[in-house]
């Protein structure tokens, strides 16, 4: 969007993306990692994706991993009977608006962004990569992050069923997990800090 509207106006602009405060406290993975999706179902992304993930890639999930568990964490206010019915199994968790993310998002976990589309910023991915999870997402729902590089600091599926692949063998590979979850924390450091974002802007000030 930056580089259109540069073209566009022939205006000098600059990419900064969302930045968060570092989490600096000691955060512990679980013995095996959980799949959390984060997000209130009002969003249409969060619902429709939530609801294709249920409906394409949960149950060969659970045929390869009987154990797993689906936290869903965000009100299920706007949810449809159809889904609500979908997430009522004893390997889905659904724990409503939750006020410190801390007790819930666990290193290493496997964190998905389901959505198949390229419609706007996932302002969740940098709080991700400060938890040092792990995010498997499609590439359409994580186009607008040039960060995000595939198989180095998280893993960007072309769809659905590929995402399902990849989750397995993610659970079923504890270091590949730990590298990927390191990398994303290196790249919060690096890209979504607000102190990482100073040296950018001051540099784009002085071209002004």
């Amino acid at each position: 969007e930056a580089t259109e509207i540069q073209q566009i106006t022939n205006k000098k602009t600059l990419y900064l993306p969302t930045t968060y405060p570092e989490i600096t406290r000691q955060l512990n993975p679980k013995p095996t990692p959980d799949l959390i999706h984060l997000g209130g179902m009002g969003t249409t992304a969060n619902r429709l994706g939530l609801e294709r993930f249920l409906d394409l890639c949960w149950q060969p999930i659970k045929n390869e991993i009987p154990t797993i568990q689906l936290k869903i964490i965000g009100t299920l206010n706007g949810a449809s009977p159809a889904l609500l019915k979908k997430l009522k199994t004893e390997n889905i968790q659904c724990l409503g608006f939750v006020s410190n993310l801390d007790e819930i998002m666990h290193p290493e976990a496997i964190h998905i962004i389901p959505w198949e589309f390229n419609t706007g910023t996932r302002t969740r991915i940098p709080q991700v990569f400060n938890y040092q999870q792990v995010l498997v997402a499609t590439k359409a729902s994580a186009a607008c992050f040039p960060e995000l590089i595939n198989d180095k600091n998280c893993i960007l599926a072309n769809d659905l069923n590929e995402m399902s692949k990849q989750i397995i063998n993610l659970y079923k590979n504890p270091k590949k997990r730990a590298i990927l979850a390191q990398q994303a924390k290196v790249t919060f450091y690096q890209n979504f800090t607000a102190q990482s974002q100073v040296k950018p802007l001051k540099a784009f000030l002085k071209t002004i």
